[in-house]
């Protein structure tokens, strides 16, 4: 009777491990969706970027007007008209992720990343971007169903 009451739990372990979420493999596939939406960005590649996101994500851009967009199109045209009035005012992009983290509930994850550092000089402001990128799990991939960026002007003695 004792080697059976082992066997029912031992199972259970057994059966929980085998089925539970690869969190490093699932990790390592959020981090790929950031870096494909990253290399987007700096490429200004609207379509690339259009994507990674689920048909009715939600978009904040932190200097836009107006500063939600809802839904696909929306977001694309977005990207489309950012990058076409860059590409016309002679811009490039170097969006460089700093401090991401991945926090991961089951099939939402949320990944937050700031761009921008604090100016050497303490007095000088500075530029401080944060970004959170919300993804679900999907059959084939993640998808973005919200990104939200804020931009606060800073300088080594503001609070972050």
């Amino acid at each position: 009777m004792g080697v059976a009451r082992l066997v029912l739990p031992l199972a259970l372990l057994v059966s929980a491990c085998a089925t539970a979420p690869d969190l490093q493999a699932d990790e390592a596939a959020v981090m790929a969706v950031a870096d494909r939406l990253v290399k987007g960005i700096n490429a200004f590649d609207a379509d690339a970027i259009a994507d990674l996101f689920a048909d009715d994500a939600t978009l904040f851009h932190p200097i836009g007007d107006p500063p939600r967009y809802v839904g696909i199109e929306a977001i694309r045209k977005s990207w489309h008209d950012r990058f076409d009035a860059g590409r016309a005012a002679g811009q490039t992009q170097n969006v460089v992720p700093k401090r991401p983290v991945v926090q991961l509930f089951g099939d939402t994850a949320i990944l937050t990343f700031e761009l921008g550092d604090m100016p050497a000089d303490p007095a000088a402001p500075g530029r401080l971007s944060r970004r959170t990128v919300v993804m679900q799990r999907t059959a084939e991939d993640w998808k973005i169903v919200h990104l939200h960026g804020s931009n606060i002007l800073v300088n080594q003695t503001s609070p972050q």
